[in-house]
């Protein structure tokens, strides 16, 4: 069965709800990853490659880096697709964090942020793919 990221993108919310640090950095995780393939699907629509650049050398920012040049090619009219890059790799740190550092204490602040950036990431690429 296959599913969108707006189904990570709800876990992510219920994940939030839920008591414990498992919880919270589970929905800060989960709402990474309903971003970033909600970015993949817009860059697929859109044809826009991942970066080949040196610096960018794992998938994910392959893929978020791809979304940054993109933008920055496109001038002034590219503007939300670098903002939409870097909210990512912002919202992307959060859930390291979250994910590997398991001796540093997420806060419900931390989760609160991740839950605002992901609300504004989901907004932005359903704008951005509605756009022709």
């Amino acid at each position: 069965m296959a599913i969108q990221p707006r189904d990570l993108h709800d876990l992510a919310e219920f994940l939030a709800q839920q008591n414990g640090e498992a919880a919270l950095r589970a929905a800060i995780s989960r709402a990474y990853y309903a971003c970033f393939h909600a970015a993949i699907s817009l860059a697929r629509q859109k044809n826009i490659p991942p970066s080949n650049r040196s610096r960018h050398r794992g998938e994910h920012q392959k893929r978020i880096g791809g979304l940054e040049e993109f933008g920055v090619a496109r001038g002034p009219q590219g503007t939300r697709f670098v903002l939409l890059a870097k909210q990512l790799w912002n919202l992307k740190t959060l859930r390291e964090e979250a994910d590997y550092q398991l001796d540093l204490t997420m806060t419900v602040q931390d989760r609160q942020q991740a839950m605002v950036q992901a609300d504004r990431l989901m907004d932005l690429t359903q704008s951005l793919a509605a756009q022709s």
